[in-house]
C-alpha cells in the first residue's frame, strides 16, 4: 500500500499535514522527496548546446544534426 502526503520536518519528527489513515505503531518505509531544494534539474545541461549565432537553428536543422550542408 502506497500513501502519499505532506509533512513538515520539525524537532527530528516529521508531522502530517492532514491526518494518516494507518493505526498507530505501525512500521513504514519513507521516501523523502523535498518540496524546495533551491536547484533546477536541469542546471547541468542548460547552455551546453551551441547553435547559431543569429538567426534560426532549424534553417539549417541538417548542418547541426548531420554536420554537412543541407542540399
Amino acid at each position: 500500500m502506497t500513501i502519499q502526503f505532506d509533512a513538515v520536518y520539525q524537532g527530528g519528527v516529521f508531522r502530517p499535514k492532514q491526518p494518516i489513515p494507518l493505526p498507530d505503531g505501525i512500521e513504514v518505509r519513507v521516501a523523502i522527496e523535498t518540496s524546495d531544494d533551491g536547484e533546477d534539474p536541469l542546471a547541468d545541461v542548460i547552455g551546453i548546446g551551441e547553435g547559431p549565432s543569429k538567426g534560426d537553428g532549424a534553417d539549417r536543422h541538417d548542418d547541426y544534426i548531420y554536420g554537412r550542408p543541407t542540399q
